[in-house]
């Protein structure tokens, strides 16, 4: 029952690694400018075997569209950022393709670029409200008030972006590193004006970095597409190492202010917030991640008066995209450390604070909690396995009784803690651009086949577990069948936990019924079931009665540092992390995805970022290998009986909590409020001296 062999296919893991015998390179001609308008285009001559495209050439629409969001495939006047695609160019011999790189001459009508928070290029506005925030604040006890930074942050992967695409029959056939398939179908499909049919995507899944590679995958296809439909050859494009993090999209910057009320128990009875995100030159899916940052940034803490009112900026910076989380990093990032900024000013134990101020019913934003006992669950087992309580008061009396960090002889230690959730679902309007569907097929030899578009490797094999357990089948007897949109159905993007927590679901209710058939029917046995979503109330922003999300997966988290006074340079002695969610059939596969986004979650609290450094090649010039891995995480089962929900939270939650604990940790050792990232040793340096200066 799998696949048959076609021809016409190629069997590599990596676009880097296809050659064929008359292949042509891709290349791209970007702007040099970051906002304006193209004058003139001057060209060279081309010898014989070389192709150079403008938008003029596209034969189908000149359009990228994201969840109703677009932007060009190639610029057509306008300049939006540096780097933006003007031109392809293909030929056989990449050097030429430089030096034609370097003949091209553009001529542009320069404007001023804008690159910070301003009100001119404000795109989209979501406000929320509930309660009277600012009677609140005006009979306060205390007013707590604050801002917190956070950065763009770059994508790493094994192979940088690439695509390779022939074209056979009348065919595209796309090779192409993306965790999104069919978006890439339907992207080279709209670019070339071709059927659906006509377009094949075959997602190379041991590329490295499915997850991550979900939009831009779509725009290079497209790039790599149009020179082999133009030139009629093949064409492979793969960006450099310098290339790639220079011009792909990144995290959404944001910056989040707090202003809070605190009765004289120090329970918080107002909160305004200001939410600014920049989307850069486009706004892909910055709507989606603002509603998101807007639904996580009052977080587990009970409140009845709340003002939010959220802005995305565009800005002529390379356009933000996909980046795990969706806007809750952001979000949980501002709102835990002025968590511990509330708890500090009144002199409690910031896990004492936390208990005590905990919704009980729903979240603030309406959102029901089907289970109140998880939250503290969650935080009494974060907090027992670490010690949190005895060494946060044994750090803070330290610090209280120091003169300075710098007189210090000892190394400094500090703790921090977290509490944040991952919603589950893609929100209201952008629901409706979602279909998953899968294929189950019990072969007459017992062995079974998956048919998904999901081609994330950890995801694929929670798929695997899931079905061998249902069905007694081992798992070297499980096949997960080759991603070709020409065979596999659309299973939807693997963002918002889709995959596990609804693609896992499908893959369920398939094997359940297999189960039932094959007592009565011979095999083969084939299943089919899909899922869309439909009526889904939109998340206004404004009412309290509907539920955003269709569950909740939390995760405390708590990392300890300690920090050479003459070095200042912070080293994690222990993290401890509780996730809930999961089940003993697939959590020790999900352990192995926790690693890899513990890695991702430090660099966007310590990394500056850089446009041609491996991440992790710098993460470890900071951290030693012990501490990147030293996490102790401990996945607590749901106690739902229902099996359709047992998977809550396995999917794209991010380890959202370590940034904020790691920060925290540092603030307490080092006595100083830290409100932004990335955190690095010359800026303690800098901001212990400029306080040491401001109080001589």
């Amino acid at each position: 029952m799998s696949q048959k062999t076609d021809k016409t296919l190629i069997n590599k893991d990596f676009v880097s690694d296809i050659y064929t015998e008359d292949m042509i390179f891709g290349a791209t001609v970007r702007s040099n400018i970051h906002k304006g308008t193209i004058k003139s285009i001057s060209l060279p001559e081309l010898k014989e075997g070389y192709i150079i495209v403008t938008y003029k050439d596209i034969p189908g629409k000149n359009e990228l569209e994201v969840f109703g969001s677009s932007m060009p495939f190639l610029a057509e006047t306008e300049i939006e950022y540096y780097g933006q695609p003007v031109l392809l160019l293909g030929g056989p011999d990449k050097e030429e393709l430089n030096k034609l790189k370097k003949q091209i001459r553009i001529e542009y009508i320069e404007e001023k670029p804008v690159f910070d928070f301003n009100e001119r290029n404000e795109l989209n506005l979501i406000t929320f409200t509930t309660g009277d925030a600012y009677n609140e604040i005006n009979i306060a006890d205390k007013i707590i008030e604050s801002e917190y930074n956070t950065p763009a942050q770059e994508h790493y992967y094994l192979e940088t972006q690439g695509a390779y695409t022939q074209m056979d029959n009348g065919t595209i056939f796309v090779y192409s590193a993306t965790g999104f398939p069919y978006h890439v179908r339907n992207s080279v499909s709209d670019f070339l004006g071709l059927s659906k049919n006509k377009v094949r995507v075959i997602a190379l899944e041991n590329a490295g970095g499915s997850n991550e590679k979900i939009i831009y995958p779509s725009l290079l296809a497209g790039h790599c597409a149009v020179l082999t439909f133009l030139s009629n050859k093949p064409v492979k494009m793969v960006y450099s190492r310098e290339e790639d993090p220079a011009f792909t999209p990144k995290r959404h910057p944001g910056l989040i202010k707090y202003k809070t009320a605190l009765n004289k128990s120090n329970r918080i009875t107002g909160m305004i917030i200001q939410i600014k995100l920049d989307s850069g030159a486009f706004s892909l899916i910055s709507p989606l991640v603002l509603e998101r940052t807007v639904i996580a940034c009052t977080g587990a803490y009970a409140c009845e008066n709340i003002s939010i009112t959220a802005y995305i900026y565009k800005t002529n910076k390379i356009p933000a995209a996909y980046f795990s989380g969706l806007g809750e990093p952001q979000a949980f990032f501002a709102l835990e450390l002025h968590s511990l900024k509330i708890a500090k000013t009144a002199h409690t134990n910031p896990y004492i604070w936390k208990k005590s101020n905990l919704i009980q019913k729903k979240l603030p934003i309406g959102q029901k909690i089907k289970n109140i006992n998880i939250p503290y669950t969650i935080m009494e087992d974060v907090t027992e396995r670490s010690d949190y309580i005895r060494k946060y008061g044994a750090y803070e009396f330290n610090r209280k009784n120091r003169k300075d960090i710098f007189s210090s002889n000892n190394l400094i230690r500090g703790i921090g803690i977290s509490l944040s959730y991952h919603g589950i679902g893609i929100t209201g309007k952008f629901s409706k651009h979602i279909d998953s569907a899968i294929k189950v097929v019990l072969d007459i030899n017992n062995k079974l086949h998956i048919f998904t578009s999901i081609v994330n490797k950890d995801e694929c094999n929670i798929f695997k577990h899931i079905a061998g357990s249902i069905l007694n089948i081992s798992l070297s007897n499980i096949i997960i069948e080759k991603c070709d949109t020409f065979f596999v159905p659309d299973s939807g993007p693997p963002i918002c936990s889709n995959s596990i927590n609804i693609v896992g679901k499908l893959i369920i209710q398939c094997c359940n019924t297999i189960n039932t058939r094959r007592a009565k029917k011979k095999l083969p046995i084939e299943v089919q079931k899909s899922l869309k979503l439909k009526n889904v109330p939109e998340w206004s922003g404004r009412e309290l009665n509907i539920n955003p999300y269709a569950e909740l997966a939390w995760e405390a988290c708590v990392v300890e540092v300690e920090i050479d006074p003459v070095l200042l340079k912070p080293r994690i002695i222990g993290i401890w992390i509780s996730l809930y969610g999961g089940d003993e059939i697939v959590t020790g596969q999900y352990r192995k995805k926790i690693d890899r986004d513990l890695i991702k979650n430090l660099e966007f609290a310590i990394l500056k970022q850089t446009k041609n450094t491996n991440p992790e090649s710098r993460l470890s010039s900071l951290l030693s290998i012990k501490e990147i891995f030293s996490a102790k995480t401990n996945l607590i089962k749901s106690e739902s009986k229902s099996a359709s929900l047992k998977l809550i939270g396995l999917g794209d939650q991010a380890i959202t909590g370590l940034a904020p604990a790691y920060i925290g940790a540092v603030s307490q050792a080092i006595g100083y409020e830290l409100n932004k990232i990335p955190l690095y040793p010359e800026i303690i340096e800098l901001l212990l001296k400029k306080e040491q200066t401001h109080e001589d």
